[in-house]
């Protein structure tokens, strides 16, 4: 297996210098129009804001004039109300210019506590086609509520309806996303501890990543395919985070409930 892989290895990197010493190609088909970054993103709006949310769209040529192209409310996508944003429906990639940007407002006071969706659709444009591809972009509209939550915590796991197995340190990381954050284990060593067997020390440590909502509704996602993640809730009082937390490592099922406590 080893070998197998140390072969591959070679090709792979003799297959990449050779494309490196290649020319570079430019594109020479027919010019096409789509958003140029990605086709989801979150717009945190502040109270009282002015300024709006910008999306690039792209074009695969330039033109010696403005070209207008427009959008239009995809409702399929949409969760978002009507009185939750504004935004036109034509907008102007300049001339001499790949990039043009939509334009989205926020109100702040209208926009659900839980988030909603705005999925906007590229329609046309002078001078171009649209792509059959990102041309649908899906804008989340939340309200800007950051938390002072603590980074170091000490942790308590249990099992549900039974009782704590084990206690620990956690580290929430931010990731730089609003009140979300990265975590190398939100359980600790849970499995040495509850199979009794410390070869387990140190394995299926339940990476993720912790975020948490204007409302404190806490979503735990998980790096491990064998730990599927879990909900919980975050007391701003406190600071305390409680989560229950799904697994299907053991035979027997069963959650885990992981109380976080910062440190003082």
């Amino acid at each position: 297996m080893k070998k197998l892989f140390l072969l591959l290895f070679v090709a792979s990197f003799a297959f990449v210098s050779c494309d490196e010493n290649e020319d570079p190609q430019t594109y020479q088909g027919d010019s096409l129009t789509y958003f140029a970054d990605g086709t989801t993103s979150t717009f945190f709006v502040e109270e009282n804001a002015t300024e709006g949310y910008k999306i690039p769209v792209g074009v695969t040529d330039k033109a010696a004039t403005d070209r207008t192209f427009t959008v239009s409310v995809d409702a399929d996508l949409t969760t978002a109300t009507p009185d939750q944003y504004s935004v036109g429906t034509s907008f102007v990639i300049p001339a001499n210019e790949h990039i043009g940007y939509i334009e989205v407002q926020g109100n702040y006071d209208n926009i659900a506590l839980e988030g909603s969706i705005l999925a906007l659709k590229l329609e046309s444009i002078e001078g171009s086609n649209i792509a059959d591809f990102d041309n649908v972009y899906q804008l989340k509209l939340s309200q800007f509520c950051p938390f002072d939550i603590a980074l170091e915590y000490n942790g308590t796991a249990s099992i549900v309806g039974q009782g704590p197995v084990n206690s620990y340190d956690v580290e929430l990381v931010p990731t730089g996303n609003l009140n979300e954050y990265n975590v190398a284990t939100i359980w600790g060593d849970f499995v040495a501890a509850a199979t009794g067997d410390p070869s387990y020390a140190g394995d299926y440590q339940y990476a993720g990543v912790l975020s948490i909502d204007c409302l404190g509704v806490v979503t735990y996602s998980s790096d491990e395919a064998s730990l599927p993640g879990g909900t919980g809730t975050y007391n701003e009082g406190t600071g305390n985070i409680t989560i229950i937390l799904d697994q299907e490592l053991f035979t027997n099922p069963f959650q885990v409930e992981v109380v976080l406590t910062p440190k003082n």
